[in-house]
């Protein structure tokens, strides 16, 4: 198969969308297909410079058609066009107006439709994250159109977590046949040497550092813990933000308790797990959020807000412990249990990586493929949608 894998992000190996469909990718390819990539870095528009917004519904849609026909040109073509979030609308129709055969796949990192209404209005609603008016225009009126009519246009939609399906069939009357759960994969490295080393209160955190990674909870939880264990420890990895920022989410007088990186390398932040005994993965919303698969690869005993891919793969008090979003005092109380039952912990963590090898990318590509070639070879009704 001749594979095009379109996501409106700069190309980061480290990050979570751009950089998980790229691992899909090479792992498709490593089963034998051809994959070629579209990433931001490869749209060069002055429109983006802009209002990246508008390039978002222009110039990168655009741009995609023209790759696919610079391609026919050549007497070829693309079996698959897995395009990521709303970008593909214009494909869609394209698609559909000139009769062309390629599948498109719409490939959700997070439904939109789903974060307005489970995140956005909640949080403003809230006091948490206020929106502007530009914003409550833009997002509902705009964008979440352009993600109904690509979901529309395409003939199959991957989603990561099994929310997003229901919300997909309940809320815009998708097809059940026309929606596969398609979770994120995991690294083989994290599996090896899992001999956890780390101090026994050490604690960590991984994500950006916003309010929808639950990061005001994760500051309530944290002091909670330090007031019951003062000589706890909380790494947190991957802020992308200031560090004054993230120290502003905790009381002064735990600053010392706290290790922030800003950004770190993928093979240094899977050394940096296996340091670690406890993962806090407070999201208050998820498509699937892949440090928590990662962090149960590599044997963390995880406490996460029942959000995305966590609330389908922890089954609460076996592999992991799931908690209510937004409730900080829940986190802390399961880190606490977590810290005073040293064999409960371990045997969460082990199974954690026992469940976690069912997710490596391998496989992931391999179920992967195995729908995109029933697509091709009977369409839709000749395959169910996985749950």
């Amino acid at each position: 198969m001749r594979i095009l894998i379109v996501i409106n992000h700069k190309r980061d190996p480290e990050s979570g969308a751009a950089g998980g469909m790229e691992r899909l990718g090479r792992a498709i390819e490593g089963i034998g297909h051809h994959v070629d990539f579209i990433f931001r870095d490869n749209i060069r528009s002055f429109l983006f410079s802009i209002n990246p917004n508008l390039s978002a519904i222009v110039d990168v849609p655009l741009f995609i058609i023209k790759r696919i026909m610079d391609l026919e040109l050549t007497g070829s073509h693309y079996d698959i066009v897995q395009i990521s979030s709303a970008e593909g609308y214009l494909y869609g129709l394209f698609k559909k107006l000139f009769h062309k055969r390629s599948i498109y796949v719409y490939q959700s990192h997070g439904l939109e439709s789903r974060y307005w209404e489970d995140y956005f209005k909640i949080e403003d609603a809230l006091g948490g994250e206020r929106m502007s008016k530009k914003f409550k225009i833009w997002f509902p009126y705009i964008r979440l159109n352009q993600e109904k009519l690509a979901v529309k246009m395409a003939d199959a939609i991957f989603v990561p977590c099994k929310q997003d399906k229901k919300f997909l069939i309940s809320n815009l009357r998708v097809k059940p046949s026309k929606v596969f759960t398609i979770p994120h994969g995991v690294s083989r490295e994290l599996f090896v040497n899992n001999n956890k080393k780390g101090r026994d209160k050490d604690l960590i955190f991984v994500g950006w550092w916003g309010q929808r990674k639950g990061i005001k909870y994760l500051g309530e939880a944290f002091t909670q813990v330090c007031r019951r264990y003062p000589e706890a420890r909380l790494t947190i990895v991957g802020t992308k933000a200031d560090d004054g920022e993230v120290y502003a989410s905790f009381s002064l007088c735990i600053h010392d308790n706290i290790k922030i990186h800003r950004s770190m390398p993928h093979s240094n932040l899977i050394k940096e797990y296996k340091r670690h005994k406890i993962m806090i993965f407070p999201s208050l919303f998820e498509g699937f959020g892949m440090a928590f698969l990662e962090g149960m690869a590599a044997g963390l005993a995880v406490v996460a807000s029942w959000e995305g891919g966590a609330r389908d793969l922890i089954r609460d008090r076996e592999n992991g412990i799931l908690v209510p979003p937004r409730s900080g005092k829940s986190l802390a109380e399961k880190v606490i249990y977590l810290l005073e039952n040293k064999d409960i912990r371990e045997k969460i963590g082990q199974r954690a990586a026992e469940t976690a090898r069912n997710y490596t990318w391998d496989m992931i590509a391999r179920r992967t493929v195995e729908v995109f070639q029933n697509l091709l070879s009977g369409g839709l009704n000749s395959i169910k949608a996985r749950p």
